[in-house]
Protein backbone atom coordinates (compact mmCIF):
# COMPACT_ATOMS: atom_id res chain seq x y z
CA UNK A 1 0.00 0.00 0.00
CA UNK A 2 1.63 3.40 -1.12
CA UNK A 3 2.38 5.73 1.99
CA UNK A 4 0.37 9.02 2.55
CA UNK A 5 2.90 10.83 1.20
CA UNK A 6 3.11 9.28 -2.25
CA UNK A 7 -0.81 9.74 -2.90
CA UNK A 8 -0.74 13.13 -1.87
CA UNK A 9 2.06 13.70 -4.59
CA UNK A 10 0.21 11.90 -7.03
CA UNK A 11 -3.22 13.71 -6.26
CA UNK A 12 -1.42 17.22 -6.42
CA UNK A 13 0.32 16.20 -9.96
CA UNK A 14 -3.29 14.78 -11.34
CA UNK A 15 -4.62 18.38 -9.90
CA UNK A 16 -2.08 20.34 -11.77
CA UNK A 17 -3.03 18.12 -15.06
CA UNK A 18 -6.76 19.09 -14.41
CA UNK A 19 -7.75 15.41 -14.34
CA UNK A 20 -8.56 16.48 -10.04
CA UNK A 21 -10.00 19.22 -8.48
CA UNK A 22 -9.51 19.64 -4.74
CA UNK A 23 -11.60 21.44 -2.40
CA UNK A 24 -10.01 22.18 0.85
CA UNK A 25 -12.34 20.97 3.38
CA UNK A 26 -14.70 19.07 1.35
CA UNK A 27 -13.55 16.51 -1.51
CA UNK A 28 -11.22 15.79 -4.10
CA UNK A 29 -13.41 15.57 -7.43
CA UNK A 30 -12.55 14.00 -10.80
CA UNK A 31 -12.96 16.71 -13.30
CA UNK A 32 -11.54 14.88 -16.65
CA UNK A 33 -11.14 11.02 -17.82
CA UNK A 34 -7.99 11.99 -19.58
CA UNK A 35 -4.51 14.23 -19.71
CA UNK A 36 -5.49 16.13 -22.92
CA UNK A 37 -9.75 16.66 -21.09
CA UNK A 38 -7.93 17.74 -17.77
CA UNK A 39 -5.51 20.15 -20.09
CA UNK A 40 -8.65 21.61 -21.75
CA UNK A 41 -10.20 22.18 -18.17
CA UNK A 42 -7.05 23.83 -17.11
CA UNK A 43 -6.97 26.28 -20.19
CA UNK A 44 -10.79 26.71 -20.04
CA UNK A 45 -9.89 28.31 -16.36
CA UNK A 46 -6.57 29.77 -17.33
CA UNK A 47 -7.13 31.53 -20.43
CA UNK A 48 -9.31 34.59 -21.52
CA UNK A 49 -12.15 33.41 -23.67
CA UNK A 50 -10.90 35.68 -27.06
CA UNK A 51 -7.65 32.97 -26.57
CA UNK A 52 -9.78 30.10 -26.55
CA UNK A 53 -11.48 31.12 -29.60
CA UNK A 54 -8.52 32.48 -31.72
CA UNK A 55 -7.12 28.82 -31.25
CA UNK A 56 -9.91 27.24 -32.04
CA UNK A 57 -10.14 29.10 -35.16
CA UNK A 58 -6.71 28.19 -36.09
CA UNK A 59 -7.39 24.33 -35.56
CA UNK A 60 -10.90 24.78 -37.72
CA UNK A 61 -8.70 26.00 -40.38
CA UNK A 62 -5.95 23.86 -40.38
CA UNK A 63 -8.72 21.17 -40.17
CA UNK A 64 -10.26 22.06 -43.14
CA UNK A 65 -7.72 22.57 -45.13
CA UNK A 66 -6.16 19.02 -44.50
CA UNK A 67 -9.78 17.41 -44.91
CA UNK A 68 -10.42 19.39 -48.02
CA UNK A 69 -7.40 17.18 -49.49
CA UNK A 70 -8.34 14.22 -47.76
CA UNK A 71 -12.10 14.10 -47.77
CA UNK A 72 -13.49 11.16 -49.58
CA UNK A 73 -17.52 11.51 -51.21
CA UNK A 74 -18.89 9.51 -48.44
CA UNK A 75 -17.06 12.32 -46.12
CA UNK A 76 -18.27 14.97 -48.30
CA UNK A 77 -21.54 14.15 -48.32
CA UNK A 78 -21.69 13.08 -44.48
CA UNK A 79 -20.79 16.92 -43.90
CA UNK A 80 -23.06 18.40 -46.40
CA UNK A 81 -25.62 15.74 -44.21
CA UNK A 82 -24.73 17.68 -41.20
CA UNK A 83 -24.75 21.18 -42.66
CA UNK A 84 -28.51 20.36 -43.58
CA UNK A 85 -29.54 19.38 -40.18
CA UNK A 86 -28.28 22.14 -38.55
CA UNK A 87 -29.79 24.65 -40.76
CA UNK A 88 -32.90 22.25 -40.12
CA UNK A 89 -32.71 22.85 -36.37
CA UNK A 90 -32.04 26.59 -37.06
CA UNK A 91 -35.11 27.10 -38.81
CA UNK A 92 -36.88 25.04 -36.05
CA UNK A 93 -35.50 27.41 -33.89
CA UNK A 94 -33.92 24.59 -32.18
CA UNK A 95 -30.54 26.18 -30.42
CA UNK A 96 -28.99 22.97 -29.03
CA UNK A 97 -29.80 20.50 -31.63
CA UNK A 98 -28.03 23.51 -33.96
CA UNK A 99 -25.32 23.08 -31.31
CA UNK A 100 -25.26 19.75 -31.60
CA UNK A 101 -24.92 19.29 -35.58
CA UNK A 102 -22.77 22.49 -35.92
CA UNK A 103 -20.00 21.01 -33.13
CA UNK A 104 -20.59 17.40 -34.59
CA UNK A 105 -19.42 19.15 -38.20
CA UNK A 106 -16.29 20.53 -36.95
CA UNK A 107 -15.95 16.95 -35.29
CA UNK A 108 -15.99 15.51 -38.59
CA UNK A 109 -13.74 18.11 -40.82
CA UNK A 110 -11.19 16.99 -37.27
CA UNK A 111 -11.36 13.06 -38.76
CA UNK A 112 -11.17 13.94 -42.37
CA UNK A 113 -8.43 15.93 -41.65
CA UNK A 114 -6.57 12.37 -41.48
CA UNK A 115 -5.04 13.42 -38.35
CA UNK A 116 -5.81 11.22 -35.54
CA UNK A 117 -4.21 13.55 -33.02
CA UNK A 118 -6.70 16.65 -34.40
CA UNK A 119 -9.78 14.39 -34.04
CA UNK A 120 -8.58 13.39 -30.90
CA UNK A 121 -7.99 17.38 -29.59
CA UNK A 122 -11.14 18.32 -30.86
CA UNK A 123 -13.08 15.07 -28.80
CA UNK A 124 -11.10 16.44 -24.96
CA UNK A 125 -11.57 20.00 -25.91
CA UNK A 126 -15.07 19.51 -27.08
CA UNK A 127 -16.57 20.73 -23.70
CA UNK A 128 -14.18 23.81 -23.86
CA UNK A 129 -14.68 24.56 -27.79
CA UNK A 130 -18.61 23.43 -27.96
CA UNK A 131 -19.78 21.99 -24.78
CA UNK A 132 -21.44 23.32 -22.00
CA UNK A 133 -18.85 25.78 -21.48
CA UNK A 134 -18.80 27.74 -24.33
CA UNK A 135 -22.78 27.78 -24.50
CA UNK A 136 -22.28 29.37 -21.06
CA UNK A 137 -20.75 32.22 -22.43
CA UNK A 138 -22.68 32.50 -25.29
CA UNK A 139 -25.89 35.65 -25.25
CA UNK A 140 -29.21 34.30 -24.02
CA UNK A 141 -29.91 35.90 -27.56
CA UNK A 142 -29.49 33.14 -29.45
CA UNK A 143 -30.06 35.07 -33.06
CA UNK A 144 -26.96 36.90 -32.12
CA UNK A 145 -24.97 33.99 -31.59
CA UNK A 146 -25.62 32.04 -34.26
CA UNK A 147 -24.45 34.98 -36.37
CA UNK A 148 -22.02 35.60 -34.81
CA UNK A 149 -21.48 31.86 -35.65
CA UNK A 150 -21.95 31.89 -39.06
CA UNK A 151 -19.20 34.88 -39.08
CA UNK A 152 -16.45 32.65 -38.21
Amino acid sequence: MPSRGTLRDAIKTLARTGVFEVRRGDCTYVRATSEISGTAQRVYREHADQDVMQVRFAMDTQSARLAAKAADVQVVQRLRTLLGQRAEAWKAQDFQAWSRAYWQFHLEVARASGVPLMHEIYESFGDVFHGTKMLQRLPTDSTAAYTRAMKH
